[in-house]
């Protein structure tokens, strides 16, 4: 189990270095660290299996508003990010038109 754990953390470790600092898409900076990142995408990965939106959080707006190409972990939890809202949103229309049915 152990080496599991080195193996887990090592691989954390390559994502991303400690802190990143993004250019975001309005010409400003934002600073986030690596676990700031993780956090994010596990949140996603929550809020998928508890049927909520995650995206309120200041890290989720962050990473929204972050420059693409910047970083690989980043731009993997923003693309998460728009498809879980694509879901989020159909399913809401759906739910509108049945009840309109």
């Amino acid at each position: 189990m152990r080496d599991l754990e080195a193996r887990l953390e090592k691989l954390i470790k390559m994502t991303a270095p400690d802190t990143l600092t993004l250019q975001l898409e309005d010409g400003g900076t934002a600073e986030l660290t690596r676990e700031d990142v993780w956090d994010a995408l596990i949140e996603l990965f929550f809020a998928l299996r508890e049927r909520r939106h995650p995206w309120e959080t200041e890290t989720m707006g962050i990473i929204e508003k972050a420059e693409p190409g910047q970083f690989p972990l980043v731009d993997l939890v923003n693309a998460l990010i728009v498809s879980v809202k694509m879901h989020y949103y159909k399913q809401i229309e759906g739910e509108r038109l049945e009840g309109e049915s």
